[in-house]
C-alpha cells in the first residue's frame, strides 16, 4: 500500500510542480520581466515555510497544492522580488506588484486561508 501512496504522491509533486512553472510563465509573459539565468520551480514536502528562494530556485510547499491560482501567484511573485531585495520594505512591495500587479489579491487570500487553518489547530 505505501509504495502506491508514494507513486501517486510523486505523480501529484509533479503535476504541482507543472502547474507552479505555467504560473511562472504567465507572470514572466504578461509582465515582461527577465531573471538572470534559469529560474526553476522546486516542490518539497519537508518545508517549514510556505516557499523559500535559494539563488534561482524557489522551493514551494507541496501543502500549497490546494491554493487558488492567485495566491500561488502571490507566492511566486513573493519569491522572485526576494532575488533584489531580501527585506519586506517599500521597494520589495513595489517589485512584488511590478510582477504581480493583483499580487494583494492573492496577499488577501492567503492570509485568509493561514488565519482559518490556524484557528483549526
Amino acid at each position: 500500500m505505501k509504495k502506491k501512496n508514494k507513486k501517486s504522491n510523486s505523480k501529484d509533486i509533479r503535476a504541482f510542480s507543472e502547474k507552479l512553472k505555467r504560473i511562472l510563465e504567465d507572470l514572466q509573459h504578461k509582465r515582461d520581466f527577465e531573471i538572470r539565468g534559469q529560474l526553476r520551480i522546486g516542490v518539497v514536502t519537508n518545508l517549514d515555510a510556505l516557499a523559500i528562494i535559494k539563488g534561482n530556485r524557489i522551493y514551494v510547499n507541496f501543502n500549497a497544492r490546494r491554493y487558488p491560482r492567485p495566491v500561488l501567484q502571490y507566492i511566486l511573485s513573493h519569491e522572485i522580488a526576494h532575488i533584489i531585495s531580501k527585506h519586506h520594505r517599500r521597494k520589495f512591495w513595489e517589485i512584488v506588484a511590478r510582477i504581480n500587479p493583483d499580487y494583494q489579491d492573492g496577499r488577501e487570500k492567503l492570509l485568509s486561508i493561514q488565519a482559518t487553518s490556524s484557528k483549526n489547530l
